[in-house]
């Protein structure tokens, strides 16, 4: 939501400005434009720096991937490997010793 309110906030600065330099001072377009996405960019920056933080805390959160829906399948994941791992056996234990005699050990008997 942060997000959605700067973007529309810093847009409507821009146009604003834009309308004010294009049609009461009858600047040129192209200045006009380019003047316009300064103003909106300094006014931006100068007086909503905490809604910029908190829109680029939330871009962060959803390009990074460690958004709540990602986190359930992470989890559901690492269960199941758990699971998995808990049914192989301990590569590092110490060997067993047969208690059985082996059949070799009777023939020679």
């Amino acid at each position: 939501m942060p997000f959605l309110k700067y973007t529309l906030l810093r847009l409507g600065i821009f146009f604003v400005s834009f309308a004010v330099l294009y049609f009461l001072l009858q600047w040129n377009m192209i200045m006009a434009l380019i003047v316009a996405m300064i103003i909106a960019f300094a006014v931006s920056y100068l007086f909503f720096n905490k809604l910029r933080l908190a829109a680029n805390q939330q871009v962060v959160g959803r390009l990074s991937g460690k958004g709540p829906r990602n986190e359930r399948v992470v989890d559901h994941d690492a269960e199941a490997e758990d699971a998995f791992q808990e049914t192989l056996p301990d590569p590092y234990a110490e060997p067993q010793e047969d208690t059985k005699p082996s059949k070799d050990s009777r023939a020679s008997e």
